[in-house]
């Protein structure tokens, strides 16, 4: 037999309240509107215990909302993303939302205010996807990039982590210290962290009056492995945790002085993976979604602009532990 759906009313019944109280309670919707705190639990706590799930179609109807949050700009090699895009969309659909992401093309995607609720794009580096989401006058943010003032964004500090990197490795005694961009190809290369990371590096070193070892961006791993190699420098400062990864398996198999080379890189940190073993500069996962959430709703539902640029922080791996 199939069972009966719960409407707004049964919830009504069973606490003792008006319809409208516990539609406006369950959508979140105070303007002009209280309610004790006690009755606001009881509603709460009864939708759950009675597993309500709301009518998303009547829903829009009433609201000529799409209930529908649109992601551009992800690629599937991005797995940090992918991390802090799961905590956004888990965030969203408790609101009530749907989280769908664009692959395609861009330059075949149709957008315009109908198309969603709201936007979220992974970078600004597509300036032609940024220019076709702002006349689409969807609200979006941008992650892990800095638009303008009239923008949502939600940034991560480059520099600031860079220096929080070169800080940590100068405190435990190395003196050559090497950078090395991405190896091979990256779908990221004009990404401004690229630039960032580099110039604060090269910036640090010189004011710590330090040599500078720079592996050039787009460098095959191999070949990388031999430039370190050549300057015997004790300590890499990496662009991405991918990178390295690749360089440790490289000297895993080399010299013993290869070995003990200590590895500092960005934006990933991931136990079950196996990924702890590298000190990592990253800001927290859960933080950039809480943001993007927050200040994306606050477009959204009140037409207000903010953006915010998060500090990374130091997570020792358990290889530094050794060294």
């Amino acid at each position: 037999m199939r069972e009966k759906k719960v409407r707004l009313s049964d919830i009504a019944k069973h606490c003792n309240v008006q319809a409208s109280t516990v539609s406006r309670v369950l959508s979140g919707y105070t303007q002009g509107f209280s309610v004790k705190d006690e009755v606001r639990d009881r509603i709460l706590a009864a939708a759950k215990e009675m597993n309500y799930e709301p009518d998303l179609t009547a829903k829009s109807l009433r609201t000529r909302k799409t209930m529908n949050i649109l992601v551009l700009g992800f690629n599937f090699s991005w797995f940090t993303y992918g991390q802090i895009l799961e905590k956004i969309s888990n965030k969203f659909i408790e609101k009530g939302y749907t989280v769908n992401a664009f692959f395609g093309d861009p330059k075949q995607l149709k957008l315009n205010s109908t198309s969603a609720d709201g936007a979220i794009m992974i970078t600004a580096s597509d300036a032609a996807l940024l220019q076709k989401l702002r006349l689409s006058e969807i609200p979006f943010i941008a992650i892990n990039d800095r638009l303008g003032k009239t923008d949502c964004w939600v940034d991560i500090d480059n520099e600031l982590g860079t220096e929080k990197a070169i800080d940590y490795l100068l405190s435990k005694g190395h003196k050559k210290i090497a950078y090395c961009g991405y190896l091979g190809f990256t779908g990221h290369a004009q990404h401004k962290s690229i630039t960032e990371r580099r110039s604060a590096y090269e910036n640090l070193m010189n004011k710590n009056k330090l040599e500078i070892f720079r592996v050039p961006d787009g460098t095959e791993p191999q070949q990388a492995g031999s430039m370190i190699e050549k300057w015997g420098v004790t300590a890499v400062l990496v662009y991405s945790y991918s990178n390295a990864n690749e360089l440790k398996f490289i000297f895993s198999g080399g010299k013993k002085s290869l070995q003990s080379i200590e590895f500092v890189t960005f934006n990933s940190h991931v136990p079950y993976l196996g990924l702890d073993r590298i000190t990592t500069i990253a800001a927290d996962d859960t933080a950039i979604a809480q943001e993007t959430v927050a200040i994306l709703t606050d477009k959204i539902e009140k037409n207000i602009v903010r953006n915010i640029t998060l500090s990374p922080e130091l997570i020792p791996g358990k290889d530094s532990k050794r060294s």
